[in-house]
């Protein structure tokens, strides 16, 4: 927006579409969300087939919103070739809301016009027929620029506490109650180590109660969510991070710990299981709640004794990030995708140019 705002790139345009604002207290609850966002996509598809009659658009790609249950009206009905995604939505709770979208005839049509699907989990992946995984692929639903790529961390020289970064995106998550509680066990017997929990401020009072109640009061600090570049001078200072949250806002501060040189810990499940690989992290298997505490308080412990694993998986995290998540790779990769499926099409009206118009 920023490049925009300074016109730095004329050849792009912005029409907006919204719709009446009585529609907008139907977003509190996900089946008024869905529905809206359903009444939305209609809506911009009738704008983008007005636009296509003046414009004939060459190619259309639907990024947002990215719930694989809320399909494109663009890409079931307008004559073009179509890319659909980021996708994911598939490591969520089962809901009314998403039976019905995914029960959609405009779903069926939109996913089956679809030349790539992308999705960010296998999880997304596995909702769609068998029959057409051959045409998804993963893409990440964030990522950083080179200019935000932190320099390596540097070596201290003095003994300093062993520091555990976690996260609670939401407080009624039991995940989050296991994480404090493996603490409470490694901390017995690793009292140099400390606990940073980053949250929302809505939540700080309840959380703060969970941590009073397990006696951690002095060994967990809890840090408001802080902009992305703070974020950073805390990912330096610490350790690892585990992150048992599995939504694509997990994976995209996965991506910034990962880029500091941490050690990941997080679940075989949603973004995080794609994420996290074992050459960089430890991936925990989701199917047993039962087993997540001995878990983690292993992953606490084999990473406390083992300096030289950390040390060599924070060096493979950047490596992973700076090879496939940052936004100049990730483009690269967008424009690889459209070029194997958008410019080999006789309907490229600026084929000759290397040009074509795309409808996002």
């Amino acid at each position: 927006m920023e490049a925009l705002d300074r016109g730095d790139l004329p050849q792009v345009s912005i029409s907006f579409v919204d719709l009446p604002r009585m529609w907008r207290t139907l977003i509190k609850t996900e089946m008024g969300q869905s529905l809206v966002f359903y009444l939305w996509q209609k809506n911009a598809y009738q704008h983008a087939r007005w636009q296509h009659q003046e414009n004939r658009f060459d190619a259309a790609h639907h990024l947002t919103p990215w719930y694989d249950w809320i399909p494109s009206f663009i890409g079931a009905f307008l004559p073009v070739p179509f890319i659909w995604g980021p996708l994911g939505g598939g490591e969520k709770k089962l809901s009314l809301a998403q039976r019905w979208g995914r029960r959609s005839r405009v779903r069926k049509k939109c996913s089956e016009r679809a030349e790539s699907i992308l999705v960010c989990n296998r999880e997304t992946k596995e909702l769609f027929p068998e029959k057409l995984w051959k045409k998804t692929q993963f893409f990440p639903w964030g990522g950083l620029s080179q200019a935000e790529f932190p320099e390596p961390k540097k070596r201290v020289q003095n003994p300093q506490p062993f520091r555990i970064i976690t996260v609670s995106l939401d407080p009624h998550n039991q995940n989050l109650e296991q994480v404090l509680k493996a603490f409470q066990y490694f901390h017995k017997t690793h009292p140099d180590s400390q606990l940073q929990l980053l949250c929302q401020n809505s939540s700080r009072t309840e959380i703060s109660g969970m941590v009073t109640k397990l006696g951690l009061e002095n060994h967990v600090e809890l840090i408001e969510r802080i902009p992305r570049s703070g974020l950073r001078q805390i990912f330096r200072s610490g350790d690892i991070f585990v992150c048992l949250d599995t939504d694509e806002e997990g994976a995209s501060l996965l991506i910034d710990a990962m880029s500091s040189g941490l050690p990941t810990v997080g679940l075989d499940q949603g973004a995080s299981g794609v994420t996290i690989q074992a050459g960089w992290g430890k991936k925990l298997p989701a199917d047993d709640p039962s087993q997540l505490f001995n878990d983690v308080a292993l992953a606490f412990e084999q990473l406390y004794k083992d300096k030289v694993l950390r040390r060599k998986m924070g060096r493979a995290a950047r490596k992973n990030v700076k090879e496939y998540y940052l936004w100049e790779r990730l483009g690269q990769k967008l424009c690889d995708l459209y070029a194997e499926h958008f410019l080999q099409e006789e309907s490229i009206h600026h084929s000759k140019q290397g040009e074509g118009r795309f409808f996002y």
